[in-house]
């Protein structure tokens, strides 16, 4: 028989794994993915400027369109705190 303090840091194990599963999982989803190329594209306008962003757009425009350019753009624009004073009108 297990003694309560082996039980513990078995039930410890066993929801650190949960955790990596889960952490993992996530890792792997398309959300993940969306939030990785939102930090890569604020990145990029902090270090080369706007005009290296629009050309990044568009190039998503022309391989996977323009309403997931425009959700690129508006969620960027989000994180760096301009989503507000943005009242132009999509592509």
């Amino acid at each position: 028989m297990k003694s309560n303090d082996s039980l513990t840091l078995d039930l410890l194990l066993a929801e650190t794994l949960e955790e990596k599963d889960a952490d993992l999982a996530y890792k792997n989803s398309e959300a993940y993915r969306h939030q990785c190329e939102i930090d890569s594209i604020v990145r990029m306008y902090r270090e080369r400027g706007g005009d290296r962003v629009k050309s990044y757009l568009l190039q998503v425009e022309k391989h996977r369109g323009s309403e997931s350019a425009g959700r690129l753009r508006i969620a960027a624009l989000d994180r760096l705190g301009l989503g507000k004073l943005d009242n132009r009108k999509q592509r």
